[in-house]
């Protein structure tokens, strides 16, 4: 349909929610509309929210294409991001695997002439194990500023999702978070620790998102440039 001087497309999808729903996908405008309405109301709907749609319409086509991972040579030198931080890859044999935040030196423990496909496998163990142990860190933390119990969380390694939630508290978090700074990976967990409240994405629910991250605007537009493409591929 024309909205001022731009005609736009969009999708529609019925469903038996009791209002019309917006949203801006990677694919443009799509809505979602009770079986009961028709399309002359769904179109008044839309030009009654012309300027929201335009302009995130328009953010949307200025949003960076996300960079595609470089390929890694898997040993000593390699770098890689980790929590937020460029890493460079140390291999020596004998020494626990460790992280030097001050020198972002990352220490694998393996012999030295150790194959890439080792130092891959053992790298990505270990990136687990820490992932594993910052979310178990900060899921207590968020669940206690929002005053709600999850059940259990777990490990993934989805593709297109950083984390989800389900109605019985389980808790899913994506371990390729690890790459990011601990002001991401707060604010995801923050997010799917606030569907235990609200299981959906209603202005409730980012209004109890934003009383425990106030700033997760900004951090929900930052994932979305950086994107999981642009992370080492294990």
């Amino acid at each position: 349909m024309q909205l001022g001087q731009q005609y736009v497309p969009y999708q529609l999808l019925r469903s038996k929610r009791r209002s019309i729903g917006f949203l801006i996908t990677d694919e443009g405008l799509r809505i979602t509309a009770p079986r009961w309405v028709s399309i002359a109301e769904i179109n008044a709907a839309i030009i009654s929210k012309q300027r929201w749609v335009l302009s995130k319409l328009q953010e949307q086509q200025d949003r960076p294409v996300p960079q595609k991972a470089q390929a890694i040579e898997w040993q000593s030198g390699a770098t890689l991001p980790f929590l937020g931080v460029n890493a460079t890859l140390k291999v020596e044999f004998g020494t626990p695997s460790f992280f030097d935040p001050e020198t972002a030196v990352l220490t694998l423990n393996l012999p030295t002439d150790a194959s890439p496909a080792q130092c891959k496998k053992h790298l990505q163990a270990w990136l687990m194990s820490q992932a594993r142990r910052t979310f178990s860190q900060r899921l207590p933390f968020y669940a206690d500023q929002l005053g709600v119990t999850y059940h259990s969380f777990t490990l993934t390694s989805a593709n297109t999702r950083w984390g989800s939630c389900n109605s019985q508290g389980k808790i899913r978090l994506n371990w390729r978070l690890i790459h990011f700074s601990p002001h991401l990976i707060d604010y995801v967990i923050a997010h799917e620790l606030a569907h235990l409240i609200e299981m959906n994405h209603s202005a409730r629910f980012w209004a109890t998102v934003e009383r425990v991250f106030p700033e997760y605007d900004q951090a929900r537009e930052q994932l979305k440039q950086l994107g999981l493409a642009a992370l080492p591929q294990f």
